[in-house]
Order: structure tokens, then C-alpha cells, then sequence
């Protein structure tokens, strides 16, 4: 946390000063992530659920000042990095009334044991912030400019479908850490019944994207029509991705977390080869295809897994049915937009 400020503080550049103010604020975010963990492990959401609406009630309120004021573009960084300062501050107070009073004798005897534990995991999230900044650095380098503008619409669109199996996934985590300290057949159930409700939830949103894709990026201006295609299959990555992120919450709850890091660790340097050799050629949907292929492959390597550690039931019978339907559903989806085409609303839909 110190670092990244004082350089903000040092450099003359005001785009570098929001850099370093951005990175500040995600750093704030992984603490109080750590007590949103404790939450959620003792099953008391509520607290967590109030402590985002106080942040949110904060920035909104801070950054209106900020705009009111004219303070400048600097201002917007700094309000979101003082505001989780203050929900940081709000998550350890709650911490200390109802959960833990920490001492440096728990500190020093459980150190070992919280890296062993926690690293995997914070070296997880930093390969996955990685992973999702990565395409427009590249894009940047290997594309130009304008290539980055137009990746901007589906990106920024995919992070923000991305809070749906988060906070899903948030939500099932008790459940799950409970049935894995009742037996393994209760955490394997439990897994099976998750992944096909996720599966559900997602195959609906990718096929709802997909078809609705031209509505949905003409929210960002009329340049963004020619991202079409790569929203279209940026979406596909979001699915896979979506449900990894179950499969990695259920192998947590085992204390496998350093499997899910290989993982990463393999899709991520998948993505990067394949965005050095796809982006000179094809643009953002080179771009979109390698993310396609690295999330792919890193669902397919924690459901591996999942199948061999806890031994989810009859893969097939839990992906099989959600994926029949969800076929169903997009042939219904797309014979009626293909309706709605062949009736002049071609403006609506994305074919």
C-alpha cells in the first residue's frame, strides 16, 4: 500500500499519479476481501452486504463532491482509494466486535499455516487481474490504438457480467465448506448441485449476450458495431470462466488451492502465447478466440480436479441436462430473432 502512494505522490505525471491511485485502491480491495472471507467462513453475509452498501453509499457520495467541485480527473482516483481506506477501516472494526481479537502470539504461531493457506489463493487473484488487463496491454502493443478502443466495449462489458457467478459463487461457499467437513459424498452433492445451477445461470447469459450483442454495445457509442463478433465470442470465455470460479471455491474447501494456481498459471501463459501470435492477424477477435481457448482450458483443468478429489457425481448427468437446455433455449432464442430479423427489426438483433 505504501508504495504504489508514494509514488503517486512523487511523480509529476497525472496519468501515471491515477495509475498508482488505481493500484492502491485494488490492493485496499484484496484486504478487505480477507475480512469478507471471515464472513462469509462464519456464515454472517449480512455483515459483508453492509459493508459494500456503506463503500458504495461513500464513493457515490465522495465522487459527487469530486464532480461538483471540478476537482479534476486526479480527484476520481483519489476519492475511490480514500474510500477503501474508510471501508477497510469499517471491515476490521467489524471484525474485532464480532469475529477475532488478534494478538502477535495467535500471529506468530498461525503465520505458517496463513501462507500456506492464503498465498495459492492471493497469487490466484493476482494472475487473474493479470489475465484481464493482459489483452489490452497487448492490444495496445501488437494492434494500436484503435484496436484498444474497440476491445474496450466487450471488456469492459465482461468484467461487469463477471459480478453474476462471483456473487453466486460467494453466496454457495458456506454451503459448500460445511458439506466438506460433513463427508466427501456431502461436498461431492453439494458441487454437483452448484455446478448445475451455475451452468444454468450462465448458458442463459451467454446466449443472451450473444444474441443481444449489438443493443448491448451500442450502450457504448455506434464506433463499437465492429466488436460484435468479439463480444459474441468473448462471452463463451465469461461462461467458462464463471464456472471455474465454482470449482475453484469447492477445491479451497479441501485445501487444493496450489492446484487451481497451476492451472492459472498454464491458462494464462496459453493466452499470452496465443494473443503474440493472433493479435498481429486478427485483431480483437484474435484477442477474443485466445481468451476463449485459455478460459476453456482452465475450466477443463479444475473440473479434472474436481472429478478426481471430490468425485463429483456422474459428470455427464450434472452437465448434460443444463447443456441440453440451454441448446433448447438458443434455438428458441435465435429462431425468434431470427423472426424479428425477417420482420424488419433488424436494428434490434445482432445478425
Amino acid at each position: 500500500i505504501v508504495i504504489p502512494m508514494a509514488f503517486a505522490l512523487r511523480l509529476s505525471d497525472v496519468g501515471m499519479q491515477a495509475l498508482f491511485l488505481a493500484v492502491l485502491s485494488q490492493l485496499l480491495m484484496t484486504d478487505r476481501g480477507l475480512g469478507f472471507a471471515v464472513c462469509r467462513a462464519a456464515e454472517r453475509m449480512e455483515f459483508e452486504a453492509i459493508l459494500v452498501i456503506a463503500h458504495r453509499i461513500l464513493w457515490l457520495g465522495f465522487t459527487w463532491i469530486a464532480v461538483y467541485f471540478d476537482w479534476g480527473f486526479l480527484a476520481i482516483f483519489a476519492v475511490q482509494a480514500l474510500t477503501y481506506v474508510l471501508s477497510c477501516c469499517m471491515t476490521l472494526v467489524t471484525l474485532h466486535l464480532w469475529f477475532v481479537t488478534p494478538t502477535f502470539h495467535t500471529v506468530r504461531r498461525d503465520g505458517y499455516a496463513f501462507l500456506k493457506e492464503g498465498l495459492p489463493i492471493s497469487l490466484f487473484g493476482v494472475f487473474r487481474q493479470i489475465a484481464g488487463r493482459l489483452d489490452t496491454f497487448l492490444l495496445d502493443v501488437l494492434g494500436g490504438r484503435l484496436v484498444v478502443g474497440l476491445w474496450a466495449g466487450p471488456s469492459q462489458m465482461m468484467i461487469f457480467f463477471q459480478r453474476l457467478p462471483q456473487a453466486l459463487v460467494s453466496a454457495l461457499f458456506p454451503t459448500l465448506s460445511r458439506a466438506a467437513s460433513e463427508s466427501p459424498q456431502a461436498l461431492s452433492a453439494a458441487v454437483s448441485r452448484s455446478l448445475k445451477l451455475l451452468t444454468i445461470c450462465m448458458i442463459f447469459c451467454g446466449v443472451t449476450v450473444m444474441i443481444y450483442a449489438r443493443p448491448l454495445l451500442q450502450a457504448f457509442g455506434p464506433g463499437f458495431a465492429e466488436a460484435i463478433p468479439a463480444l459474441q465470442i468473448l462471452v463463451w470465455g465469461f461462461v467458462f470462466l464463471g464456472l471455474e470460479t465454482l470449482l475453484n471455491f469447492a477445491l479451497t474447501t479441501i485445501s487444493k488451492q496450489y492446484l487451481t494456481l497451476v492451472g492459472m498459471a498454464i491458462a494464462l501463459t496459453v493466452n499470452v502465447t496465443l494473443d503474440v501470435w493472433w493479435i498481429p492477424l486478427f485483431g480483437i477477435l484474435g484477442a477474443a478466440v485466445a481468451k476463449l481457448l485459455a478460459n476453456a482450458m482452465l475450466f477443463a483443468f479444475s473440473l479434472i480436479l474436481v472429478h478426481r478429489y471430490i468425485g463429483v457425481r456422474s459428470l455427464p448427468a450434472t452437465l448434460g441436462r443444463p447443456l441440453a437446455a440451454g441448446l433448447l433455449m438458443a434455438a428458441g432464442m435465435l429462431g425468434s430473432a431470427y423472426l424479428g430479423v425477417q420482420a424488419g427489426w433488424d436494428t434490434t438483433f445482432s445478425f
